[in-house]
């Protein structure tokens, strides 16, 4: 997750590398934004408060309106912070989300990881978007730039001061200072940022599956070996030696330390 979000923050705030992505502009000469925690940022990119390019709507209460089989998907800040994998439902919608609505978190805990989160509408689902999010509408940005730059956005994130809840206001959101490079170059690091994400995404799940795999192949062997299901003797002499922990040719393994193992395994059945 931090290489993805160091790629997107990468691309929405300098542009695209021309080393990794061929006719991007190469020596893109830069510019103070005025902007304190924003830096520098491309010449020709403008700096526009987020009023200007989206518009801006905080959630409505739908916790009287939940019901496993209601029509609508509740937005709530574990729906945004779990990208849509954890949800309920709801049978109202007193602030309807459409495709390509950006929808984000406004409150959290001191240091949560829900705050300022954002998640993109790519569906045409039925969404009710709950009180403490708040929904974008970009008419002058792409959605998908927008929410690139707007996820965890520094600007919001100064509020959290690591002790107290944050609540994020209606002006924090509307007066955020965000980039806004011309619509082409939005377009084109949105589908150089999908392709690099796209592949960390693929990267990542083949690891949880070996380590799914290993993990289940660990609780196996344990349950093995309490049972007697496999000779720790015999399953240790068909170890190389030189992947043997702690063996080194001037320490040698006691057969002594195996037999303790043994009569400890066999007290224990």
């Amino acid at each position: 997750q931090e290489q993805k979000q160091a790629i997107i923050q990468r691309a929405v705030t300098r542009g695209l590398d021309p080393e990794r992505s061929p006719g991007a502009p190469s020596g893109v000469k830069l510019k103070p934004s005025g902007v304190e925690w924003l830096g520098e940022v491309p010449e020709h990119w403008e700096v526009r408060r987020l009023a200007s390019v989206a518009n801006f709507q905080s959630g409505k209460a739908h916790e009287n309106f939940i019901e496993p089989n209601g029509k609508y998907i509740c937005v709530n800040a574990r729906f945004v912070s779990s990208e849509g994998e954890s949800r309920k439902h709801c049978t109202q919608s007193f602030c309807t989300a459409i495709k390509g609505d950006v929808l984000m978190v406004m409150s959290d805990l001191p240091n949560g990881r829900a705050l300022a989160r954002a998640y993109l509408v790519e569906d045409d689902s039925l969404y009710a978007v709950n009180q403490r999010v708040c929904r974008l509408r970009a008419f002058a940005m792409n959605p998908k730039f927008l929410a690139y730059a707007a996820n965890r956005n520094p600007g919001l994130m100064r509020h959290n001061d690591g002790f107290n809840q944050t609540h994020l206001s209606n002006s924090d959101y509307k007066t955020l200072p965000v980039i806004v490079p011309p619509r082409h170059e939005q377009d084109e690091i949105v589908r150089v940022v999908e392709r690099q994400v796209a592949h960390i995404d693929v990267s990542f799940k083949a690891i949880e599956r070996e380590l799914s795999m290993l993990n289940e192949y660990h609780t196996r062997l344990i349950a093995d070996v309490v049972t007697g299901a496999v000779d720790v003797r015999e399953a240790a002499k068909a170890i190389p030696e030189d992947q043997m922990i702690g063996r080194s040719e001037d320490q040698p393994m006691e057969d002594e330390a195996l037999d303790e193992v043994e009569e400890e395994l066999d007290a224990s059945e």
